[in-house]
């Protein structure tokens, strides 16, 4: 991407002032991108929770000369170039639709509501490295993620695979501008996102203007309100759908399930072929299908791509945290390896702070299109100017180019030269990325890098956790601040690792439990405001110093509050009060409220931040009454407060259920907690959010039983036919409820889910594989 700054403002059609004369050759939105160049282009976006504005005269003296702005900054420089418009946002749509026109290969839009990232991935897996590709970072698909993903084209690329996503009507017509397909895939139809659609075929109708300008479509015919909308609307396209129908292209004969595997015979093209994917997932299984045929579309020899499927393995082993020896982090990414995953697995390691060294084990990159020399001075400038302290480099092509690395760097010819050498290698409290081509195995060198303290795991998946953060936030009014529920160390699942990426989100609060867990952050890194659930009197100093804000919920936590700030000189410090409204826990009482505003009065050194209760009964809409009083009570309360404060107080009362089910009383903020896991108990979301959580363990021993023998305390595991029993060394001493036994909880291995049989040990249980 090479552009004079004179063609970028008669594309905009906007006012240019300062430098008149210079050349864009990367344009970028967030400040904290690492690796900018000399060349680049600020957009400074603005949204109801930022404003791009504020980072520019930091930006400019890091180097950057030139921003479109919708307003001049306060400090202009002559040497800088500013290009005036009134949507920033819509400016890099038109920059992004513009340089799309400049490239005339296949361009495949991905839309669906769901699946559409492993589709992409997985059609990317098939077709490289024969086909050289671009792709959308992680699941960029919005309204600004289609731009930055389309500005990525170049004159290198042979094939452009890119996801649209929309949560309401008249947002399609503006990506399907930006994209310009000539393919199109639609992975599925569901109800994500229904909400702000008055029914399936308005949203079908809706996703389907992503396709006005392709030549063929791709989907699954199952979807029967999908299959009539797509063959009404577009009678002379090319439609390619998959399915069991004899209308289709790609013609199902059978499927057979094992415990590991899903064998698929289909009809293309009157010729019979069978497929071996790797999974019997349901939507693995339809994904994959999705995938083969687009990917036949691009490439049409099926015979390699049915090769190729037998590898696909899921997107979820990608930026995988895990716990390392010697107090080290390991990232673990070693699915693929070229310069868009390579760019997103640097951003991700820019995030973590927890250790003061950073390294990273780096494979030779597959063959992109681009010349060896192109790609490893594009990957040298990236990690020159990311802040990393050791590389190690595996394979004999990046061997030749360590020169070109600042960092300290280590070379071996491959992964067995590594291991080999493994003990000479001084990781110590270093976060370790590791990046490899498929190719190279990568988790060998995982396994030996890990932790092997234990066999039992509970693995956190952070981009799930972002993934359902970004759920509730898209279902809440634009101006709805977010206070994320980070209390008992997050929910078990680690609380900076947690913390830490939710801030780099700009997540507006964070809430723990205890005093010390607010201490932790702080230490480690952790910037944004901190309330305190459940404050101790006598961590009150240490939470002052510490700028953490207590939630007061009595009359004598409050003197004792207003002692410590006056102890310690400071005036106005924010603090949380807590109504009960009717969970009676903790709080004042709604008939306090007339004392307790006399008593604010008295104490200017404290500020209340905010005013909020605690719903007893957010998911049960036999309890919709007893909710909408406790919502009553608190807005009294508040009113009371507000007026004798001078300053704006929040009010907040949602949780996660509550805000699935009463959206229209999220006034000033919400709380969300357990849904940020994965969990709706209102049960809204359920389709929407994906697990963070996954507890994993081995099997122990493997034992062969006859009908009529019986498992486990009590002899309540009942053998009713010839049964193999696999043992686990897990029970209700690591979490797992004694009411789960007995064939009411199942355990999965690999894709297949099996009972657990017989009463749960307190360190074992048995189950019927």
């Amino acid at each position: 991407m090479i552009y004079h700054y004179n063609e970028i403002a008669a594309i905009l059609k906007c006012k240019m002032v300062g430098n008149q004369q210079g050349y864009v050759k990367q344009i970028f939105t967030d400040s904290r991108y690492p690796w900018f160049e000399k060349e680049s282009l600020f957009v400074a976006l603005n949204g109801n929770r930022f404003d791009g504005h504020q980072f520019i005269e930091d930006l400019y003296h890091a180097g950057v000369k030139a921003f479109i702005v919708n307003r001049l900054p306060d400090n202009t420089y002559q040497d800088a170039t500013y290009f005036v418009v009134s949507s920033t946002l819509e400016a890099l749509q038109k920059l992004a639709a513009w340089h799309r026109k400049q490239f005339h290969y296949p361009v495949a839009a991905i839309t669906g509501s769901y699946g559409k990232s492993i589709v992409k991935e997985w059609i990317f897996d098939l077709l490289n490295p024969r086909i050289n590709i671009v792709r959308s970072p992680k699941s960029y698909n919005s309204q600004l993620g289609v731009p930055i993903s389309v500005l990525q084209m170049s004159e290198k690329n042979e094939l452009a695979l890119f996801e649209a996503g929309i949560s309401k009507p008249k947002e399609m017509s503006i990506l399907s501008s930006i994209i310009n397909p000539t393919i199109g895939i639609i992975t599925n139809i569901g109800n994500a996102h229904q909400e702000n659609f008055s029914s399936l075929e308005e949203k079908i109708n809706e996703k389907l203007n992503l396709f006005e300008s392709v030549e063929k479509i791709i989907y699954p015919s199952k979807y029967e309100s999908l299959d009539k909308a797509i063959r009404q609307r577009f009678p002379n396209k090319t439609l390619w759908s998959w399915g069991d129908d004899e209308k289709d292209w790609l013609k199902i004969e059978n499927i057979t399930k094992s415990a590991f595997y899903t064998t698929i015979q289909f009809k293309l093209n009157q010729n019979s072929y069978t497929v071996k994917l790797p999974f019997n997932n349901e939507a693995f299984v339809e994904n994959a299908m999705t995938s083969l045929l687009s990917a036949y579309a691009l490439d049409a020899n099926i015979e390699r791509l049915i090769e190729q499927a037998a590898l696909l393995r899921p997107i979820d082993m990608r930026l995988e945290l895990v716990e390392a020896g010697n107090h080290c982090t390991l990232i673990n990414d070693y699915y693929n390896s070229d310069l868009t995953s390579i760019s997103v697995a640097l951003e991700f390691l820019k995030q973590q702070n927890n250790h003061p060294q950073k390294a990273i084990i780096l494979s030779d990159i597959p063959k992109t299109g681009f010349s060896e020399e192109e790609v490893y001075k594009t990957v040298a400038q990236w990690i020159n100017n990311a802040q990393i302290q050791f590389l190690i480099f595996i394979g004999k092509e990046i061997a030749q180019y360590k020169d070109w690395f600042k960092p300290q760097v280590m070379t071996f010819e491959s992964v067995e030269d590594f291991l080999n050498h493994l003990y000479q290698i001084p990781f110590s409290n270093t976060t370790i990325l590791l990046k490899g081509a498929r190719a190279f195995a990568f988790e060998r060198i995982s396994q030996k890098l890990q932790l092997q303290t234990h066999e039992t795991i509970l693995k956190v998946d952070l981009n799930a956790l972002l993934h359902n953060y970004l759920t509730y936030k898209s279902v809440l009014p634009p101006n709805t601040k977010i206070m994320a529920m980070v209390k008992a160390f997050s929910y078990g699942s680690g609380l900076f690792e947690v913390a830490r990426l939710l801030q780099h989100h700009n997540v507006d609060y964070l809430a723990v439990a205890y005093a010390d867990e607010g201490f932790e952050l702080r230490q480690n890194g952790i910037h944004v405001p901190i309330m305190v659930m459940s404050p101790e009197t006598q961590t009150f100093e240490m939470i002052i110093e510490q700028r953490l804000e207590p939630v007061i919920y009595n009359f004598r936590t409050l003197d004792i509050f207003a002692k410590a700030i006056s102890r310690l000189g400071y005036s106005e410090y924010p603090c949380h009060i807590k109504i009960d409204t009717g969970m009676h826990r903790l709080g004042f009482l709604p008939d306090e409220m007339n004392h307790l505003a006399q008593k604010i009065m008295q104490y200017s050194c404290i500020k209340i931040k905010s005013v909020f209760s605690h719903l007893a009964a957010s998911e049960d809409k036999t309890e919709d009454e007893f909710t909408f009083l406790q919502i009553q009570r608190l807005q009294e309360a508040a009113n009371k407060l507000q007026q004798v404060s001078k300053d704006k107080i929040w009010v907040h009362i949602l949780n996660s259920a509550g805000i699935e089910r009463h959206t229209q009383y999220a006034f000033d903020m919400v709380r969300l907690g357990i849904g940020l896991y994965g969990i709706s108990n209102a049960g809204i979301l359920k389709n929407k959010l994906q697990p963070v959580l996954s507890f994993k363990t081995i099997i122990s021993q493997i034992k062969e039983l006859n009908a009529g023998e019986t498992v486990g305390y009590n002899r309540k595991g009942v053998i009713t036919k010839p049964s193999k029993i696999a043992i686990l060394p897990v029970g209700y001493a690591d979490g797992i409820d004694r009411h789960l036994g007995n064939g009411v909880f199942k355990v999965k291995i690999k894709e297949k889910k099996v009972p657990i049989i017989g009463t749960i040990c307190m360190d074992m249980c048995m189950i019927d594989v």
